[in-house]
């Protein structure tokens, strides 16, 4: 029934409740108020803090029987190369945008409570890695790094060749999106030595090739993209197999160009769930006020 056909309604039964049209609108109004505030949070960035889940689990054997399901994790260990390449203006790199590749192989499992790792659970030339191609970030003023969010593409990938190659037997296992915060500190690639990197990456699952290819210790699904990240932490260092490394040939004599620098990263791999923000809370808080406001609107027009 619309808000017209409620309107002419009351002024049909002789104006026994002249005001019901505007109340009816009033309280339509309400909720949609609480549901755009709810729907706010929901859509609110992971914020900066994050805890850690507890105990979840890789489910390989819903993508291949023959795999075997990594549970009880603590974090994936993962080894891997990239490469970036640093914009160089006047002879200096900071405040300058890079972009850069590479992939993370997947390779054991550190699971809750300590004790030995385990592998991933393929067989044979199977490999668990991930693929990222694209990202982009500012080398920034004291040294640290920036990723921008929602640039380049990261695919979780299960290779049967093993060549880390995607187009010979590649297959997609999950995709996801960077996000805030992401960044880096202690890089000082171009020009010289590095030192030990840091890196963190947030990532936000966007697809999976299975419904709960990730699940927490009871089994609930992990999939839901607006309540769970997954944290990439990784020890950066300049790979000693390329010379010279960084490659500053791209690099003419004025001091602009581009620096090619190649990377070993090593690091772990966790799955968590964001903290929201004050603000967000403060929003949920609005938003349950307007919910119960209308309730109770509701529940008094429905005693007159």
């Amino acid at each position: 029934m619309s808000v017209l056909q409620e309107d002419t309604i009351g002024k049909a039964t002789g104006g026994l409740n002249p005001m019901s049209g505007l109340n009816r609108r009033f309280g339509k109004l309400l909720a949609a108020g609480a549901i755009a505030a709810v729907a706010a949070v929901c859509s609110q960035p992971a914020s900066a803090a994050n805890v850690l889940l507890d105990a979840w689990n890789f489910n390989l054997s819903a993508v291949n029987p023959l795999f075997s399901d990594s549970t009880n994790i603590d974090h994936i260990n993962f080894v891997g190369t990239s490469t970036v390449n640093q914009t160089v203006v006047g002879g200096s790199a900071l405040n300058q945008p890079f972009n850069e590749s590479g992939q993370l192989q997947w390779n054991t499992v550190s699971h809750e409570g300590g004790g030995p790792t385990t592998n991933i659970g393929t067989t044979g030339n199977n490999v668990v890695y991930v693929q990222f191609v694209g990202l982009t970030g500012t080398l920034n003023s004291d040294g640290t790094i920036t990723f921008d969010p929602n640039v380049g593409t990261v695919t979780l990938w299960l290779d049967s060749t093993g060549d880390f190659n995607p187009l010979t037997g590649g297959t997609a296992l999950a995709t996801f999106d960077i996000i805030a915060p992401s960044g880096g500190s202690n890089l000082d690639f171009f020009g010289g030595t590095a030192a030990n990197a840091t890196i963190d990456v947030t990532l936000q699952l966007t697809s999976t090739i299975v419904p709960n290819l990730f699940t927490d210790q009871f089994g609930n699904n992990l999939d839901a993209l607006a309540f769970v990240v997954h944290l990439v932490n990784s020890d950066s260092l300049l790979d000693p197999n390329f010379t010279p490394n960084p490659n500053n040939s791209g690099v003419n004599g004025s001091g602009n160009g581009t620096s090619v620098i190649h990377v070993q990263n090593n690091g772990q791999w966790n799955i968590a769930t964001p903290i929201p923000e004050p603000s967000t809370i403060g929003l949920l808080g609005v938003g349950l006020i307007f919910l119960g406001f209308f309730m109770r609107h509701r529940q008094n027009q429905s005693l007159r």
